[in-house]
């Protein structure tokens, strides 16, 4: 699945900006992170499938990364993931979602449940399946 830029909305998105809460594509990010000092200080994680680019988990920093807690502003693996946001039920109502931009949860929903097309806060179509878990 290739992530539309939240800036031009023309290009593939190749950068999740963690500060911003946007995928963008090199030029856009180039010229919103060169505004200011400030923004050239936001952590960027590229948008890759290739394991050599993707980022370790901000916990146990030894498994991959692959999801964004945007309340806790960390990169998690699953392992982390399931035992930082199932500790108690403010923290499994944060937001996450992986880094392919697709909104993730906690619960698994049915295998036969229908398509539905999923929007971010800002209307943005997200993706056309429903938000779940990876159970395994």
């Amino acid at each position: 699945m290739k992530i539309q830029c939240n800036v031009c909305e023309a290009a593939e998105a190749k950068v999740l900006c963690c500060a911003d809460k946007a995928a963008l594509c090199w030029e856009c990010d180039e010229k919103v992170h060169a505004a200011n000092k400030l923004a050239s200080k936001h952590q960027r994680v590229p948008l890759s499938t290739s394991s050599s680019h993707m980022p370790k988990c901000d916990i146990c920093q030894e498994a991959l990364g692959y999801f964004f807690c945007l309340e806790d502003r960390a990169l998690l693996c699953r392992k982390c993931d399931v035992a930082i946001h199932t500790a108690n039920a403010y923290v499994s109502g944060h937001q996450r979602f992986l880094l392919t931009g697709v909104r993730v949860g906690l619960e698994a929903i049915d295998p036969g449940a229908s398509l539905t097309s999923l929007k971010s806060d800002s209307g943005e179509k997200v993706s056309d399946t429903k938000s779940s878990s990876v159970s395994r």
